[in-house]
């Protein structure tokens, strides 16, 4: 799985949970000093810039690759 492939399938499923839930859902939570609450619309923008959400080292396109490679290595189907 490319980067950009990794991008578009992590693109589609948010956009899913975007129709369910709205922008402004609740996404993500992490007990943290600082912002510990994300929201569906920003990790969507974090998916677009290729960036990590804030406040965070997540980057929801590597883990989308690292769970592909995953599965991949451990002889079950990847993700596309």
């Amino acid at each position: 799985m490319t980067r950009e492939e990794a991008r578009q399938y992590a693109l589609e499923q948010v956009n899913k949970d975007i129709e369910q839930h709205g922008e402004y859902g609740i996404a993500m939570r992490s007990p943290c000093v600082g912002k510990c609450v994300w929201t569906w619309g920003e990790l969507r923008t974090a998916i677009l810039n290729d960036e990590c959400l804030e406040n965070t080292d997540y980057n929801p396109i590597d883990a989308i690759l690292g769970l592909d490679k995953h599965l991949i290595v451990h002889r079950q189907k990847g993700l596309i």
